[in-house]
């Protein structure tokens, strides 16, 4: 696919995935409901297109939402979406699974079962709350995640700030990352997150790390969620000003945000897909700059811009 006329992108893997603030705008804004809808369909409109993905902790997001009503009509929106294109919308599974089965020989894609989803949804929305329902267990399911999670985005931020700017040899390793953040030495910067990754697998291949590095697009699940939380990392650490002065060429890319986790959690999940529709810009401009320097294979456009740019191969607009 062609992405035009303000960049000019090839799209070689036409799956892609729909990050869960779109459907908050879509929420919000009826006529973006209504071009989001218009969108999807000619992206899915033939099989050779690719299929659209969700991914369950997206879902799981939306179900966090504090407000009951507001929760009801996000849930709405997203049934109205999966209305429109039957089967071709698709939920990724969790993320450990998605690891899991990463590792496994060969390779699979764990979807979730949309079986499951769809009911529960309903039943959701009819009743008000999610007891009783898969949504709950979902829910609770990722809490417990979470918190056996090994990469916590706000751990430590102070000390590693405070490290960057008395420690010389820390500082000199982390610029040094920085300056040379593109294949290969990109995924050599991160490989003790790949590791961490690795030993939570209920079984670890031998020489997993190794295999990881030299065949990286093997591994792109494992090697995106570690990427994008070391770019997090990095975000945390140097300061706004060394920001300013050395790595002005990272843009939006060094911003620090509380959901980063979340980000590179629905990145991982969906790294087999050549685009991301999100309103997150620094999310977009960190799938774009895995994308251009070889680490990864997922670009992210907002919905208005594949809106207005997205084209089938045959070049036909209508």
């Amino acid at each position: 696919m062609t992405i035009m006329p303000s960049i000019t992108r090839k799209i070689w893997n036409a799956d892609f995935v729909v990050d869960t603030n779109v459907i908050n705008w879509a929420l919000d804004d009826r006529e973006y409901l209504r071009r989001l809808i218009d969108l999807l369909k000619r992206m899915t409109a033939r099989p050779e297109y690719g299929k659209c993905w969700f991914a369950l902790t997206s879902l799981i997001e939306l179900l966090q939402t504090a407000n009951p009503t507001r929760r009801t009509q996000l849930l709405e929106s997203l049934l109205f979406v999966c209305g429109h294109l039957k089967n071709r919308i698709q939920f990724f599974a969790p993320l450990q699974t998605t690891l899991e089965w990463e590792w496994e020989d060969p390779p699979t894609t764990p979807t979730a079962i949309v079986d499951q989803i769809e009911p529960a949804i309903r039943k959701a929305i009819a009743t008000g709350t999610l007891d009783g329902t898969k949504l709950e267990e979902f829910r609770i399911e990722n809490l417990e995640w979470r918190k056996k999670q090994k990469f916590n985005h706000q751990a430590n931020v102070n000390e590693w700030r405070k490290t960057y700017q008395s420690n010389p040899e820390f500082r000199e390793s982390v610029n040094n990352a920085l300056e040379n953040f593109q294949s290969p030495a990109g995924f050599s910067s991160c490989d003790d997150i790949a590791a961490q990754i690795i030993a939570s697998l209920p079984q670890q291949p031998a020489d997993a790390l190794t295999k990881a590095l030299d065949n990286p697009s093997r591994y792109r699940s494992t090697w995106i969620f570690s990427l994008l939380v070391r770019l997090s990392q990095f975000a945390q650490t140097i300061p706004e000003n060394v920001k300013t002065r050395n790595f002005s060429e990272y843009g939006d890319t060094l911003n620090s945000h509380p959901n980063d986790i979340i980000d590179a959690t629905i990145a991982a999940v969906s790294a087999s897909c050549g685009i991301m529709i999100t309103e997150d810009e620094c999310l977009r401009e960190r799938l774009n700059l895995l994308h251009d320097r070889g680490l990864g294979r997922t670009q992210g456009f907002s919905m208005d811009f594949l809106a207005n740019n997205w084209y089938p191969p045959n070049g036909n607009r209508d």
